[in-house]
């Protein structure tokens, strides 16, 4: 995730703390959930663009790179 994004994360958790006290309004709050939502739904795409293109290239590296995928998600892979 680029650093981009997770400032972004962290303001909408910031902004949702500010919401449930009474500090800022609901209307924010949905306006920065929106732009959470859009912002992520792009950094994913990008990167399953990125991914794809890399296996069209290299079919070895992909394998490798869902290998160590595999290997972090452990058990959890298999619920995949």
């Amino acid at each position: 995730m680029s650093k981009e994004l997770t400032d972004k994360l962290r303001g909408k958790k910031n902004i949702r703390e500010r919401w449930k006290k009474g500090l800022s309004t609901c209307k924010e709050y949905r306006n920065v959930v929106s732009a959470c939502r859009d912002a992520t739904r792009k950094a994913k795409a990008l990167s399953e663009f990125n991914l794809a293109k890399e296996v069209k290239d290299n079919k070895k590296r992909f394998s490798r790179s869902m290998s160590t995928v595999k290997g972090r998600l452990g058990k959890m892979w298999d619920l995949y």
